[in-house]
C-alpha cells in the first residue's frame, strides 16, 4: 500500500546530488530521464506504434540512486523485476514510500514530474505509452490513469507485460496484439471491472463469424486488436471482453491458435519450405516460427512434419 509521508530526505527539491546521466537507448521518454549513473538498459519499439518497452537492468554502484523523471508526453508503466525493495517517490509535492514486490506495477501519468529513490540494483521493465494509445481505452472503460502510483498488484497486467517483453525480443505478428491487450487489461483493472457504458456482454453470431473469417483470411498479416474490433463494429475494449465470453479465448490467444492450426495443415505438404510456412502464418522468420511452434506443439516443425509422414 502507498502511504503519504512528510519526510523528504534525498527527494527534497534542491538536493545537491542531482542525477545527471541520460541513457541513449532510442526511446525518447526513457532517454529524457536523469539517473545517478549511466543505466544498463535495452529498448525495443512496439510494431506499428510509437510505444517503447525498455528493459532497465539497474545502474552501477551500491545503495540507492536518485532518478528524476521530467514532464513527459507519454505515460510510463513500470513493472518491477526485483522484489523485496523499498521505493520512494515524490510527485505533486507528496512523498510516497512503498515496499515493492516482484511483479508490482507503477504508473507515472504523462505531464507529471516525478523523483524516485530506488535501489541502484533494481531491475524493471518500463513501457512508454503514447497518450493517444491509452487515454481512449481508459475513457471507453469509464476510468482514467489518475495520479502517480507504485506497488500495484495487477497479475493479469504483469503477465501481459512479460508476454510483450518476450514478443519484442523477436517482433512478430502477435506483438501489437499483446500490446493492445495489455492496455485493455490495465483499463479494466483501473475501472475495477466496471461495465462498459451499459453495453451487454454479448457478440452476435454474425459479427463473431465476420471476425473469425477475417482472422483466417489474414493470417499472414500483422493483425491488431483494433482491426478485429473494427470488423465486429465494436469498441476495442468492449470487443475484447465479449470475444472472450463467446470463445473462451482472448483475441491474442485465438489468433495464435489459428496460426498454429494453419501451420500444421501446411506442414502436411512436404513441398512447402518451412520458411515459407512461417511467412504464410504471419511470423517474422523461421526462427521465430520454430520457437512458437515448439512451445505450442511440443516439437520443432521439421520433426512434426517427419512424424506426420512416418
Amino acid at each position: 500500500m502507498v502511504t503519504e509521508l512528510k519526510a523528504a530526505g534525498a527527494l527534497q527539491t534542491g538536493d545537491s546530488h542531482e542525477p545527471t546521466f541520460h541513457p541513449a537507448t532510442g526511446c525518447k521518454a526513457y532517454d529524457s530521464i536523469a539517473f545517478a549513473d549511466q543505466p544498463r538498459a535495452l529498448a525495443r519499439q512496439v510494431p506499428d506504434s510509437s510505444a517503447w518497452l525498455v528493459r532497465h537492468y539497474g545502474i552501477p554502484g551500491a545503495g540507492d540512486g536518485l532518478v528524476s523523471i521530467p514532464r513527459l508526453e507519454t505515460h510510463l508503466l513500470h513493472l518491477s523485476l526485483t522484489g523485496g525493495c523499498r521505493l520512494e517517490a515524490r510527485a505533486d509535492g507528496v512523498l510516497h514510500r512503498v515496499q515493492i514486490r516482484h511483479g508490482d506495477l507503477g504508473l507515472v501519468p504523462a505531464g507529471t514530474e516525478c523523483r524516485l529513490l530506488p535501489p541502484r540494483s533494481a531491475a524493471a521493465a518500463i513501457l512508454a505509452v503514447p497518450v493517444q494509445d491509452l487515454d481512449p481505452v481508459l475513457a471507453d472503460a469509464g476510468t482514467e490513469i489518475g495520479a502517480v502510483r507504485f506497488g500495484l498488484a495487477l497479475p493479469r497486467v504483469a503477465s501481459l507485460f512479460l508476454a510483450l517483453d518476450r514478443e519484442l525480443q523477436e517482433p512478430g505478428p502477435g506483438s501489437r496484439l499483446v500490446y493492445d491487450a495489455l492496455l485493455l487489461t490495465l483499463a479494466d483493472a483501473l475501472a475495477h471491472g466496471c461495465s462498459c457504458g451499459g453495453e451487454r456482454m454479448v457478440i452476435t453470431p454474425i459479427r463473431l463469424k465476420r471476425v473469425t473469417d477475417f482472422v483466417t483470411a489474414n493470417l499472414d498479416r500483422d493483425i491488431g486488436l483494433n482491426d478485429m474490433a473494427r470488423v465486429a463494429a465494436l469498441s476495442p475494449f468492449h470487443f475484447a471482453r465479449v470475444f472472450r465470453v463467446a470463445t473462451g479465448l482472448s483475441p491474442y490467444r485465438f489468433l495464435l491458435e489459428r496460426r498454429m492450426a494453419h501451420a500444421c495443415e501446411l506442414l502436411a505438404d512436404q513441398r512447402i519450405p518451412i520458411v515459407e510456412i512461417a511467412h504464410r502464418c504471419g511470423y517474422a522468420g523461421q526462427a521465430h516460427f520454430t520457437t512458437a511452434f515448439q512451445q505450442r506443439i511440443g516439437m520443432p516443425p521439421g520433426r512434426y512434419r517427419k512424424a506426420m509422414h512416418a
